[in-house]
Order: structure tokens, then sequence, then C-alpha cells
């Protein structure tokens, strides 16, 4: 995504920041056919505060 300039880093100087960013890539999704589908979506990202955890 750098390599790209698809992404943008700031940084937070003004006190303390304790956040967390999470990027995902959707890789291919598939219709309930098995047909590859064409999607605008290429990434997600999620930044906050929260840990993030996984249930099985």
């Amino acid at each position: 995504m750098i390599e790209e300039k698809r992404l943008h880093v700031r940084v937070y100087t003004k006190s303390t920041l304790h956040a967390k960013a999470y990027i995902f890539d959707y890789g291919t999704v598939y219709d309930n056919k098995g047909r590859a589908l064409e999607r605008s979506e290429k990434d997600i990202a999620i930044v906050g505060s929260s840990n993030l955890t996984c249930w099985s």
C-alpha cells in the first residue's frame, strides 16, 4: 500500500496515544456458484484503541 501511495501515515505528538491499526486484505471473494466476484474494495483498515479478539 505504501508503494502504491494508498497508505498515509500521521504522527500524533500532542499526548499519549495507545492506538492500534488492523489492516485486512479481502483476497478473492466468490459467489454461491463459485465464481470470483469483482469488488471495488481491495482492503479494509480498522483504527481504534481496542484489542482485536477472535472467538472460535
